[in-house]
């Protein structure tokens, strides 16, 4: 059964890390001026990824990393657990209940931001 997990691990990550490079590139071209260099938009990315100038396809594909992220890292403490690594396991399982707080968070956001763009549209319409 671990080896399953690892398994499932594995592939979570290998998406996430893939939908966070596109999703970490597409959001550095939005980030003001002195955060566009490597090292200050590594540490921006998280806060300006659901921000007004970036796109809502955008930021969907970042509410989309985030859950990922809360799958790879369950699957990482059931492989942890299964095999019989308690305190890491535990540890990591911490780790995934602030992911899906911070997953909670990430898509309420995001629902507001696609509600204030209906509204403007309807706005611009009338």
């Amino acid at each position: 059964m671990g080896a399953l997990f690892g398994v499932l691990t594995l592939i979570a990550m290998i998406w996430s890390i893939g939908v966070y490079f596109r999703v970490y590139n597409a959001v550095r071209e939005f980030l003001p001026p002195q955060f566009q260099d490597d090292e200050s938009s590594r540490y921006a990315f998280s806060v300006w990824a659901l921000r007004h100038p970036v796109p809502l396809s955008v930021q969907a594909e970042y509410v989309r990393y985030v859950k990922g992220s809360c799958v790879a890292i369950l699957c990482g403490a059931l492989t942890l657990l299964s095999f019989h690594q308690m305190i890491l396991g535990c540890l990591v399982l911490a780790a995934f209940f602030y992911g899906v707080f911070s997953a909670i968070k990430s898509s309420k956001t995001y629902e507001q931001n696609c509600k204030r763009a209906l509204a403007k549209e309807d706005e611009q319409n009338e």
